[in-house]
């Protein structure tokens, strides 16, 4: 098998450390073993981090990657080998991550010049896999046309070489972000304070492991995967439309949290949370440390105790970065709070949704959102009232914010739907729902994540306070795909992003409570963790105890 295929090709990857793990159980020498799967993995880092790699050709083998990446730690688990533990899972993960990137292909406006170089290298390797087939052939039929097909071979060749040597040196952090590689397990080290733990779920298909790195070191366990899927399918279930919101699943959320968390989490104030897929759907402060069926209010969830935040991209990841950015003299920009069809000022949007986009009377199914207004004008307190552009109502229209100054920006806040493909009729990519242009001007309402992905933005902290914006790009997509992913590429560098449908009370108190909070001095982990414990506990507020209310918000450090 290994003749027939070449050396990085995914299946002879993943063949090759089947057979090293396969001689692990079996007794065989470990070091044996170690010289394969080292060998193996080298090609597969190499595949990941290749730029002239089209970015469709890495999410096509994706699976395979993640899955061999799974096989090789388990072989390193075997071991207790702490650096191949933590190299397996960056890899894993960083195969998963590839699944996020929908729209790498058209490149923001910062990233402009980059992206152009990377179009020429791929069009460089395309042209290269087209001569080297049509040598092939050329020597398999005898041609006289070998030699000639030879050197313009050669000229592609070193022209590619030339395109991605200057791509790899005069872009170095679009590379990072799109061909992100391994860091060091010391590097990562350096920056987890004494209090933190990164904790990094890999998921395969029938095995999963979760990976602990604190400052002391790393440790693996095995996860049941059937088991981690069922109950993160229940709890999912339990937010997502509860039958009450006067029970929930305290059994399984403490179940889970024990599976993930068997040393427990004393002395932690921090987590950090990098992969995942079942379990990136999940906010972790909602599960339960200890037995417990009581009253919602005083449950001992996560986030009583610790905060937490997504890691979108390890190469990326800078604690600094986790830091409250939210000093006066930064700007604040809060868009939302439109009205809807059937609402005051709704024959506004009587021509919304053109050009096979959704029709006007499927948004007018969507809920009223009240309390957008008010949202965005409490978070804008927080700021000077010359640091503040607000976009509310019929000043929310999508011309208006796209044409708006979107740089040194420290909080940029949407308070509006967040659609997710194939959520409402005609809806074919991510959005959100802004007031459309008048008459013919194109602008329809709906700020795509491909329209996003194209901007440059400027903000350290991006607020969607909308339904599903941590979702992917489709119904069962990876998370923080979709909008996440767009916002990312578009230059944000902090996101909070809700997991399921907010209650318009319930946004409108997390994310201005989240920023008044950084806005005195605290990061934002534990902004949002202070927010959501007083939101619990806050009995003005019907059923708050309710996870569903409390925890739908996820932070994440790009």
């Amino acid at each position: 098998m290994q003749s027939d295929l070449i050396a990085n090709h995914k299946d002879r990857i993943h063949a090759e450390l089947l057979l090293a793990r396969l001689r692990q159980l079996d007794g065989e020498d470990a070091a044996t073993s170690l010289d394969q799967a080292d060998d193996a993995i080298a090609r597969l880092e190499s595949r990941l981090a290749d730029v002239s790699l089209s970015d469709a050709a890495l999410v096509r083998e994706s699976d395979a990657h993640r899955e061999s990446a799974v096989l090789y730690l388990a072989l390193a688990s075997g071991l207790g080998d702490e650096e191949r533990i933590f190299r397996a899972m960056q890899l894993a993960n960083i195969s998963e991550l590839a699944r996020r990137q929908d729209f790498a292909r058209d490149g923001s406006d910062q990233d402009g010049d980059a992206q152009t170089l990377r179009n020429e290298l791929l069009d460089l390797a395309r042209q290269q896999a087209e001569l080297s087939a049509r040598l092939d052939q050329a020597r398999i039929d005898a041609t006289d046309t070998a030699g000639e097909l030879t050197a313009e071979l050669a000229s592609v060749a070193g022209l590619q070489q030339v395109a991605e040597r200057a791509l790899l040196e005069e872009h170095p952090d679009f590379v990072a972000r799109y061909r992100p590689v391994p860091v060091a397990l010391a590097d990562l080290r350096t920056r987890l304070g004494a209090d933190e733990i990164l904790v990094a779920p890999v998921e395969g298909d029938l095995q999963g492991w979760l990976v602990r790195v604190s400052a002391d070191g790393v440790a693996s366990h095995a996860l049941e995967m059937d088991n981690i899927a069922a109950s993160v399918a229940t709890l999912r279930a339990a937010v997502d439309a509860p039958q009450t919101l006067a029970s929930f699943p305290q059994e399984e959320a403490h179940a889970l949290f024990a599976a993930l968390f068997p040393d427990g989490v004393a002395g932690v104030d921090r987590v950090l949370v990098y992969g995942g897929r079942s379990l990136a759907t999940l906010p972790l402060g909602m599960l339960v440390t200890e037995a417990y069926t009581g009253d919602l209010r005083r449950a001992p969830w996560l986030a009583r105790m610790v905060g937490s935040q997504t890691i979108g991209n390890l190469a990326l990841f800078s604690r600094a970065d986790a830091q409250s950015q939210t000093e006066a003299g930064r700007r604040f920009v809060g868009v939302g709070g439109i009205a809807l069809p059937g609402s005051d000022g709704g024959e506004r949007l009587a021509g919304l949704f053109r050009s096979g986009r959704p029709d006007a009377t499927t948004i007018a199914d969507l809920p009223e959102l009240p309390g957008a207004a008010g949202e965005l004008n409490r978070i804008a307190a927080s700021f000077p009232p010359s640091a503040r552009t607000l976009m509310i109502g019929p000043d929310a229209s999508e011309a208006r914010f796209k044409a708006a100054d979107l740089q040194d920006i420290a909080v940029l806040a949407f308070a509006t739907h967040g659609l997710v493909a194939g959520e409402l009729a005609d809806l074919w990519e991510p959005a959100l729902l802004l007031r459309p242009g008048e008459g013919d001007s194109g602008d329809d309402g709906l700020l795509g994540a491909s329209e996003i992905a194209g901007l440059a933005i400027d903000a350290d902290w991006v607020i969607l306070s909308a339904c599903n914006t941590a979702a992917g790009s489709s119904p069962g997509a990876p998370s923080f795909g979709g909008l996440a992913a767009a916002f990312a590429q578009a230059g944000a560098r902090s996101l909070l992003l809700s997991h399921w449908r907010v209650r318009d009370d319930a946004a409108a108190y997390l994310s201005a409570r989240t920023v008044e909070i950084a806005a005195q001095g605290r990061d934002r982990a534990e902004a949002l963790r202070q927010a959501q414990v007083e939101l619990m506990e806050n009995r003005t507020v019907a059923d708050a105890g309710h996870p569903s209310v409390w925890a739908p918000f996820i932070l994440i450090e790009n």
